[in-house]
């Protein structure tokens, strides 16, 4: 039944372009008046059907589709009732819930708030699930759900994502999920990381006018960009580690695009990437990478002024082809 009423708000998604003015009344918005009221006891005592909430979680976006504006009534109460279901039962339909509500309502200033206070509460609870990189690998949809969930904060309203109280939570996800072997996990977990270094160091360095320090988003900022400082080497070792483990090509080939623009983003931090590189190099093992191979792979980082990406995704591309063959020899 509820895949049904899904499918009749669907077929109904580009009903609110048909109105003549926005503040005309949505006939949907009437039935799902007479539907709030199930679905809300729905999302309380099925809380821990996982089958039965990723069918409200479809029902809710398609519904919010439906309805456009018309929705705001019910979207304090629905992102209130995802957070209690996320603390009950920590699964990605809760958190894919407050992404399309996100990207459907991200221009009313009027959830602003609501919106932050879904990110600290999801990242607090998120950071105790996924504790480990173990708990990271048993549960690989739920971290490719929280950094799809973190890209389109940052897509869609970047100052409520760097207005977040739970980065410190935030960058200990982010460091124990590096190097899962799921395509999907190791995607989107890249493609934040690539969209957040450029946000900031766009915002930080490349803008016109000089940031103000005593601007709490940009001290976060600051706080985000001193992280990948003081880390950049870990995540590149941690990358290096996970190659060995030898993936499928496609995700080796995300692992290496992301040393990459590490490297590149931090190229002028004076010798920082010598250091990250020099350091995760002698980690490798020598029936990988001989001496020879790994110095080839730190010369391509240690002068700035002859710095070329293609040559260090060569090095970075045969340090992946060689595990692989020492893999099979063993």
């Amino acid at each position: 039944m509820i895949d049904l009423l899904a499918d009749l708000f669907q077929g109904f998604k580009e009903f609110p372009e048909r109105l003549s003015d926005e503040n005309q009344q949505n006939p949907l918005a009437a039935l799902f008046g007479e539907l709030w009221p199930f679905i809300d006891r729905l999302m309380t005592e099925f809380v821990n059907e996982d089958g039965v909430v990723e069918a409200i979680c479809r029902l809710m976006k398609h519904g919010m589709r439906a309805l456009s504006t018309q929705f705001s009534p019910y979207l304090q109460p629905l992102i209130r009732k995802a957070l209690a279901g996320y603390q009950l039962n920590s699964i990605g339909s809760f958190i894919y819930t407050v992404e399309f509500s996100l990207t459907q309502f991200s221009k009313a200033e009027e959830h602003t708030g609501l919106f932050l206070e879904a990110l600290d509460f999801i990242c607090s609870h998120t950071v105790q699930v996924l504790a480990s990189k173990e708990n990271c690998q048993r549960s690989r949809d739920l971290v490719n759900d929280f950094f799809g969930l973190s890209t389109r904060y940052l897509r869609y309203n970047k100052n409520v994502f760097f207005s977040c109280s739970q980065l410190e939570s935030f960058v200990q996800i982010l460091l124990n999920s590096v190097g899962l072997e799921s395509r999907d996990a190791a995607e989107v977990h890249s493609r934040f990381i690539k969209e957040l270094l450029k946000i900031i160091q766009q915002d930080l360095f490349n803008g016109e006018t000089q940031p103000d320090p005593n601007n709490q988003i940009v001290k976060n900022q600051m706080h985000m960009w001193t992280f990948f400082k003081q880390n950049g080497g870990t995540l590149i070792q941690e990358y290096f580690n996970a190659l060995l483990l030898v993936p499928s090509k496609e995700v080796a080939d995300i692992f290496t695009e992301t040393v990459g623009v590490l490297c590149v983003t931090f190229m002028e931090e004076q010798s920082l990437v010598l250091t990250w590189m020099s350091a995760a190099v002698q980690n490798l093992p020598i029936n990988v990478l001989t001496l020879e191979n790994k110095q080839s792979m730190v010369d391509t980082v240690s002068d700035s002024s002859q710095f070329r990406l293609s040559h260090l995704h060569y090095e970075l591309g045969l340090l992946a082809k060689r595990a692989r063959s020492s893999a099979t020899r063993s």
